[in-house]
């Protein structure tokens, strides 16, 4: 959807922004997407600063752009994405996180990945930055276009030499229910690591060599940890890494899709939602004592 000139001039003089803001009120993605898309062309910057969209206009993108990276025939809305985004008007300190998680995104995109090595010296400045997401998220990118390759490249800790049994991945938002899980594996006399607190002093690097200790890898999946560029990083990691990844459901009515039913790859998640908490326990050390007894 692109505006002509004179359309856009039509909207203006017509006065009905306020109308196309209540559109972004709808329940209905191409709808609010496409009234985003018509604000960022029609809004003069006096006029942003008036309105109190701009972090919903960064998750709507950062929603989309996860979905047309992922498929290969939305390259046209790829880049129609991508011309909205350049006349949002922000102030820099709300688009820094947006664009870097943006940008993260990319780097699961090998043509997007090659054009963005070349570009990591402009990145490197926000390692520096007072806000802890905005340094993590750089910290991220840099790590894979710097380092990735090389960490991908070691070789697997053998059977039995592990530091860690279990490393639990979560959202913060699924706290509540996958601290119990925690509490429920740690009570089973299993090693298990989780980032209890969101540890931004960890770095990528850090977080790996982690990873690379534990044995299994227990995804819970829910709508908050597949948007999450933090989560996404430490699944890929432990997939390429060839972790056994056990997923499990912490949200209610959830379906894995896009980028997380790669990771999954014909599992069938345990849904602790479904099942009662006694009974999704149960079924998930059954899983790994399975696994274990196949390796011996």
């Amino acid at each position: 959807m692109k505006l002509s000139r004179q359309l856009e001039k039509y909207i203006q003089n017509k006065h009905i922004i306020a109308l196309i803001l209540k559109l972004t009120d709808f329940e209905n993605d191409e709808i609010q997407l496409n009234a985003f898309k018509i604000l960022s062309s029609i809004t003069t910057e006096q006029e942003t600063k008036n309105i109190v969209y701009s972090n919903t206009i960064a998750r709507f993108f950062i929603k989309f752009l996860n979905k047309v990276t992922e498929d290969s025939n939305q390259t046209l809305r790829f880049y129609n994405l991508l011309r909205s985004l350049k006349n949002i008007k922000f102030k820099p300190i709300q688009v820094q996180q947006p664009a870097l998680e943006i940008l993260f995104i990319l780097t699961f995109n090998k043509e997007a990945y090659q054009r963005l090595k070349s570009y990591s010296t402009e990145i490197k400045p926000f390692l520096s930055s007072s806000h802890q997401r905005i340094s993590q998220l750089a910290d991220m990118i840099l790590w894979k276009l710097e380092k990735e390759e090389q960490a991908l490249a070691k070789t697997n800790i053998q059977h039995r030499n592990y530091k860690y049994d279990i490393i639990l991945s979560y959202s913060q938002s699924d706290q509540d229910l996958c601290l119990r899980i925690y509490d429920e594996r740690v009570s089973d006399d299993f090693r298990v690591w989780i980032d209890q607190d969101e540890n931004f002093t960890i770095t990528t690097n850090e977080k790996c060599e982690i990873i690379d200790e534990c044995e299994y890898f227990i995804m819970c999946t829910s709508e908050t940890y597949k948007q999450s560029a933090f989560c996404r990083s430490e699944a890929f990691y432990a997939f390429e890494r060839q972790l056994k990844i056990i997923p499990v459901i912490v949200l209610s009515n959830y379906r894995p899709d896009g980028w997380l039913n790669r990771i999954i790859n014909g599992k069938i998640p345990i849904d602790f939602t479904k099942l009662t908490f006694e009974l999704s326990k149960s079924k998930l050390k059954s899983d790994i004592d399975r696994k274990e007894n196949l390796q011996k």
